[in-house]
């Protein structure tokens, strides 16, 4: 089975190899142990979940307040805070 390639070593950097994923290899530079790790992926539910919270949290109070309605309720809501 030919090596798998492992980016670099977690500490210096250097080039490592290992044959299958899991296995500890040693730096042979500065001997840090380092364990190869392939396949790991985000599913896609929790990635496109995630970018659709973070552009309704930056976008959502400037899509609500772009509208006559959305703006009264904004300002409603200050209001209430304030008193």
């Amino acid at each position: 089975m030919a090596a798998k390639t492992i980016a670099k070593c977690s500490e210096c950097g250097y080039p490592l190899a290992a044959e299958y994923s899991g296995q500890t290899v040693s730096c042979p530079m500065c001997g840090t142990l380092n364990e190869a790790i392939t396949g790991v992926t985000i599913p896609t539910w929790l990635f496109a979940g995630g970018i659709g919270a973070l552009l309704g949290i930056i976008a959502g109070p400037a899509i609500i307040g772009s509208t006559e309605g959305g703006a009264a309720w904004l300002r409603r809501q200050a209001t209430k805070k304030l008193q």
